[in-house]
């Protein structure tokens, strides 16, 4: 068997929110049908032959902070189940982040980050290790940012330290690279370098 072999989800039309399902290797590929009034569209797959064992849900929810819809191009499952996913990007996003979760109501777990421009999320988690799984796409402006790891510093103040912070880590929030007794978070709150050691006392816990 190849490790190349790819399942490449049907082109769907431009809607906020799309439903697939990933069945059996095997299966041949079916277009989606109409679905709900809530805009579902659900469609039969081909799941990477022989790398997905068993029946497999996928949700793909996207949405923006601005309400906006957004275009899916195209959904690629590639070596081990990896998923790809284009998109079309909005006009006032800077910005997006690929969330996962393991039902449709707490999909809050960043996994993916990429800059305008990029066009393609992607989650790199092998398939024998991940559960079925819901996703949404969101985007944010550079001037009113996320905070995709819920660690309490925003997105941008993460990417703008890129040695010390990950917008995709919620652990780093408590790290303290200069050693000056004040965690990352505590120097995020007070607007100080976090590169930077500061003197007198150190912050409260």
């Amino acid at each position: 068997m190849s490790s190349k072999a790819e399942g490449v989800f049907p082109r769907v039309s431009s809607r906020s929110r799309f439903c697939w399902l990933l069945s059996e290797p095997g299966i041949s590929t079916a277009r989606p049908s109409e679905a709900s009034k809530a805009g579902l569209h659900r469609g039969r797959v081909d799941a990477l032959r022989g790398l997905l064992v068993g029946l497999a849900v996928l949700v793909l929810r996207a949405e923006f902070s601005s309400a906006e819809e957004l275009k899916i191009d195209q959904i690629t499952l590639g070596a081990g189940g990896k998923i790809k996913l284009t998109y079309h990007e909005s006009a006032t996003a800077d910005y997006y982040v690929l969330m996962r979760g393991s039902n449709v109501t707490t999909i809050d777990t960043a996994i993916d980050l990429v800059m305008k421009g990029v066009g393609v999320l992607k989650d790199t988690t092998v398939a024998s290790t991940r559960v079925a799984s819901f996703y949404k796409v969101v985007g944010w402006s550079m001037n009113a940012p996320g905070d995709s790891d819920h660690d309490g510093i925003d997105d941008v103040y993460e990417l703008n330290h890129p040695g010390v912070l990950n917008p995709l880590n919620p652990e780093d929030a408590m790290l303290d690279p200069d050693h000056d007794g004040r965690p990352n978070l505590w120097e995020y709150r007070q607007h100080t370098d976090p590169l930077s050691s500061l003197r007198g006392p150190a912050a409260p816990p």
